[in-house]
């Protein structure tokens, strides 16, 4: 029967591992430990040479499988503290060929004793598959990798991924799209600003004289701020408020390196005023390094 439907009734024994591992295949997409219980967490002991992993669920190659409690392994410890071998934990899928029946269980592949834990890292494993097809007999799915001496063990290095339940996507998901509807308002409020700071941006001078801007002619309450720039091409943006004073420092950096590791910071100040009157006047007020700190050259308003 070339396609087959789980859901049929036939009364009789129609549905496969076959069948429901395929399905399986196309809804997770391959091999896969999932997000519950301890997620085969691995503990190696170098005294006993067992390995055991506690309770979780994976699929591999869409065949469903788990552990309950923990289940455990054995290895071979090298001969001496100064040889190495490297170890994978592998679950290993067996079908019996003359029953069908497929089972799962937790084995230990190892390398041959190595000089350098550098060697046995570099060492090459070939398990014995890692997909289930039809006609497989024998496949392993690789869960940790550690090197181990005779006393002593390297941590265990995770070699499957995890994938999230769909409670979790779900989240992740409605989390991401959240997220994005909060970064589109965040982005439309700043355009707002902008375009509200652009329509209102007027140009009262672009060179300034004497370090004084005064226009009897124009109300200091019609402005909400004023954006000065001085000479060196810095701006500074200070609130129309009358007989306000505020202060800009200024640094020089020179020799090696500059912003990095200068080997000389100069540094620099300049007090700009507005004026305590009705109208628009904003001047300079006291400095120091003056030659660093530029002077007053351009102003703009904003309504």
């Amino acid at each position: 029967m070339p396609i087959f439907v789980n859901e049929r009734f036939s009364n009789t024994n129609h549905i496969t591992a076959a069948n429901h591992a395929l399905t399986n295949s196309g809804i997770i997409g391959g091999s896969f430990v999932f997000t519950n219980g301890r997620q085969l967490a691995l503990t190696v002991s170098p005294v006993t040479g067992e390995v055991s992993v506690a309770d979780g669920a994976f699929a591999f190659n869409g065949h469903l499988g788990g552990v309950i409690l923990s289940e455990s392994a054995s290895y071979t410890p090298p001969p001496s503290d100064t040889s190495y071998t490297k170890n994978i934990v592998v679950i290993r899928y067996k079908r019996d060929t003359s029953t069908n029946i497929e089972t799962y269980s937790l084995a230990v592949v190892s390398s041959e004793p190595q000089a350098s834990e550098a060697a046995a890292e570099a060492v090459t494993i070939a398990l014995a598959g890692n997909t289930i097809e039809d006609g497989t007999t024998t496949a392993e799915y690789p869960l940790w990798s550690f090197i181990a001496t005779a006393s002593s063990n390297t941590p265990p290095e995770q070699l499957f991924t995890l994938i999230p339940s769909m409670v979790e996507l779900r989240d992740a998901i409605a989390g991401n799209a959240y997220g994005l509807q909060q970064e589109k308002a965040a982005r439309e409020a700043l355009e707002n600003t902008v375009n509200k700071i652009q329509k209102g941006l007027v140009t009262l001078s672009t060179n300034v004289s004497g370090g004084v801007y005064e226009n009897t002619g124009l109300k200091l309450s019609d402005f909400l701020a004023f954006i000065v720039v001085f000479s060196t091409g810095e701006p500074m943006i200070i609130p129309a408020v009358k007989g306000g004073s505020y202060n800009k420092r200024f640094y020089k950096f020179e020799g090696e390196g500059t912003l990095t590791n200068p080997t000389k910071v100069t540094e620099g100040s300049r007090t700009i005023q507005v004026a305590n009157f009705d109208h628009v006047k904003i001047m300079h007020g006291s400095s120091t390094n003056s030659s660093i700190c530029g002077s007053l050259q351009k102003i703009y308003g904003i309504r």
